[in-house]
């Protein structure tokens, strides 16, 4: 049985399907994403964070 979606092309986003089910990686300010993938499907995505420094006593 064909699995359908409807999806938003309005809005920026990645889309990754896996075993038929959709998942929306929402985009950040900036930064970088990585996909692992494994055996050829999407295993896991590594959300990186920058932090600038300007002088904060801690981070």
């Amino acid at each position: 049985m064909s699995k359908t979606a409807e999806i938003d092309l309005s809005k920026d986003a990645v889309l990754i399907i896996k075993d038929g089910k959709l998942t929306t990686v929402t985009p950040k300010p900036f930064g970088v994403d990585e996909v692992i993938w494994r055996d050829g499907a999407v295993f896991d995505v590594n959300r990186q964070e920058r932090v600038r420094i300007n002088g904060q006593s801690e981070i």
